[in-house]
């Protein structure tokens, strides 16, 4: 019984795609039109619907991801800026020391060790915080950085080579 079934089942596959064969050789107008009636039919208009459903909570769902990165990074800027809001800024001392630094070779060993220093530092604070390739960075390894560069500027100040050093990239 499962063997006349099955083979009845391939007869009409075979007369179904034959017939499609012959109805677009014979008549190529009617079988361009069934093609885009079905493509249109079974592809399109479910797709479109689908489209017409999802288009609020698309919308809502974008709304959302904008309005958290905006508050997100409005926070993140106020928190940047939160040793200079809670001292004041205080005039750097002028000392004596910048006359002992006289050669060329002195001042750009000076940079480079304030960079080095920098750097090393930076790498030191990002790995103790585990944010070693982080994409933002979190409000206690901000304020470390921010303190290692104020600690190196009032050097660089006194070593005069304050516009020369890379401390704030």
């Amino acid at each position: 019984m499962t063997k006349i079934m099955y083979g009845s089942m391939l007869v009409g596959f075979i007369s179904l795609i034959a017939s499609l064969i012959m109805l677009f050789i014979r008549e190529r107008a009617i079988s361009r039109s069934f093609l885009r009636t079905f493509l249109f039919s079974f592809f399109m208009l479910p797709l479109l619907t689908f489209c017409i459903e999802n288009l609020i909570p698309l919308i809502a769902l974008l709304l959302l991801i904008i309005g958290i990165k905006i508050f997100f990074s409005s926070e993140g800027s106020n928190n940047t800026n939160y040793k200079s809001q809670t001292q004041p800024q205080r005039a750097p001392k002028t000392t004596n020391v910048q006359a002992k630094v006289q050669s060329n070779s002195a001042k750009e060993q000076a940079i480079y060790d304030i960079n080095r220093r920098y750097n090393k530092g930076c790498a030191a604070i990002l790995k103790a915080h585990g944010e070693d390739g982080a994409w933002m960075l979190s409000d206690e390894t901000n304020r470390e950085i921010i303190q290692l560069r104020e600690t190196l500027k009032k050097e660089a100040i006194l070593k005069g080579v304050e516009e020369e050093v890379c401390i704030y990239r």
